[in-house]
């Protein structure tokens, strides 16, 4: 009985506890703030993948391959090298707040770098093409014990539009 009154006068003494509700709340408030941030910036992230790899499919199924060098008999005079297609995506991903080290794009197997080489394919032939990135949620990793960490990857196949005739490289779609 003596515990049940002790109960019941601490429970009807509520000095201090509208501070305590405010503690709580802003605790609560600044959790969420921090997720609305740290959303913001996944989601910037996977915006900047998915427009890559529509980008290296774009390019690569227009000029049929990737070569660190212009082909000799390419007609088009805006032919994207390997060196160029890699520094235009580092460029985006850095801008997104993704450095080097944290994504990989393949082209056909491939791991895509200033020096890669891709045979040239024919009209019709699919190209697969990944993109791999890791991020990190940073502000919510200050709440929530460890680092929280995860992997997202992006697919794409796109179809060749590149001919090859007569010894000379003849593409069918222009930008």
């Amino acid at each position: 009985m003596k515990f049940k009154n002790k109960i019941t006068k601490v429970l009807k003494n509520k000095k201090g506890f509208s501070s305590i509700e405010i503690a709580i709340g802003a605790m609560v408030f600044l959790i969420a703030v921090c997720g609305l941030v740290d959303l913001t910036s996944v989601l910037r992230k996977l915006n900047t993948m998915s427009v890559q790899s529509s980008y290296i499919a774009r390019t690569v199924g227009r000029q049929g391959g990737l070569k660190p060098s212009t082909p000799t008999n390419y007609d088009d005079g805006d032919y994207i090298t390997s060196a160029q297609l890699y520094s235009n995506v580092q460029k985006s991903f850095n801008m997104s707040g993704v450095p080097d080290t944290m994504w990989q794009a393949t082209v056909n197997g491939q791991i895509l770098s200033p020096s890669t080489s891709l045979p040239i394919v024919t009209y019709g032939t699919e190209i697969p093409i990944k993109i791999t990135i890791k991020y990190n949620w940073g502000l919510v990793s200050n709440f929530i014990p460890g680092r929280i960490s995860q992997t997202k990857q992006s697919y794409r196949t796109v179809v060749s539009s590149f001919k090859y005739r007569n010894g000379n490289f003849i593409t069918d779609y222009k930008n």
